[in-house]
């Protein structure tokens, strides 16, 4: 597959910019309800071109030209083979590499999605576990789409991580998921996935925030999975420049349970003294002040 500067770039792309399991999904699904949007969802190789070697945390200085080019030219294909005049564009790992993104699409319109870190960070770890167990359909229909996405020379990096996917049953060391934040397998393997779960979420949080909330008003918003409603909804919209469409209201009430982000996994006192030194700052940065000191503990296990 080749990409030419001929494609038409994109403009004013909308980035969706959030942590793992932080609700960065539901919107990119209710942002596809749009009539004038194409959403694509963690197209992470093709972020990953030319940069095959590193970890995900990519700087400005990585968005050579023909980076810029490639990334371009693939999402334009995506838009017009959709219809589309707009790109929604999901991945997770572009929290920990905003300023890359930004070299790329300098006048991208980004909405971070938030959540309660003592719910984000256990349902990362468990989703990476559960992951880790093996694969399953989804899991291979997902792997099958990486593989055609990714231009020939991307293969050969891209072999060895997807063998780690059974890592972890097989016993060669944790199945980590999301954004690949440098050095992250090795603290999971030294003090255990949950603080690298923590690690890894913090760093999204953190990156993106700081990050967002230095660019003009214009161009950031950032909205927390449990305050999601309608009115919140139509703000989007409107910060990204897009008609308020009642398709994508319908869409949300017929998808979104408040309770579905409130809920929170069960720690055990260990679990929650392990994790607190990511949590508490990161939620009093995030606007969790209410939640910065966790429920009681389960256990004492």
């Amino acid at each position: 597959m080749t990409h030419g500067s001929s494609a038409p770039p994109i403009r004013r792309p909308i980035i969706i910019l959030g942590a793992p399991r932080s609700g960065t999904t539901l919107l990119a699904d209710l942002l596809d309800a749009h009539p004038d949007v194409a959403v694509m969802q963690e197209p992470r190789l093709v972020w990953r071109y030319g940069n095959d070697r590193r970890s995900d945390q990519l700087r400005p200085e990585h968005a050579r030209p023909d980076v810029i080019d490639h990334i371009h030219a693939t999402f334009a294909k995506l838009v017009r083979a959709r219809g589309a005049s707009r790109l929604v564009e999901k991945t997770p790992a572009n929290s920990v590499r905003p300023h890359f993104v930004d070299a790329v699409f300098p006048d991208a319109r980004y909405v971070h999605i938030t959540r309660d870190g003592w719910a984000a960070v256990p349902s990362i770890r468990e989703f990476s576990v559960r992951r880790g167990s093996g694969l399953d359909r989804r899991q291979v229909n997902k792997l099958g789409r990486r593989l055609r996405e990714a231009e020939l020379r991307q293969i050969r990096h891209y072999i060895p991580e997807m063998l780690r996917r059974l890592s972890g049953p097989l016993g060669r060391g944790p199945a980590m998921y999301g954004p690949r934040v440098a050095g992250l397998r090795s603290v999971a393997r030294e003090v255990g996935e949950l603080e690298a779960a923590a690690l890894q979420w913090r760093t999204c949080v953190d990156s993106a925030a700081v990050f967002g909330r230095a660019l003009p008003k214009e161009r950031y918003l950032e909205i927390q999975l449990e305050r999601l409603d309608e009115d919140t909804i139509m703000q989007v919209m409107a910060h990204c420049g897009l008609t308020l469409a009642d398709e994508v209201l319908q869409r949300f009430r017929s998808v979104y349970r408040a309770e579905s982000g409130q809920r929170r996994p069960g720690l055990s006192e260990c679990e929650h003294k392990t994790i607190a030194p990511y949590v508490v700052s990161s939620n009093l940065l995030l606007g969790y002040a209410e939640m910065s000191v966790p429920d009681a503990p389960l256990s004492r296990a």
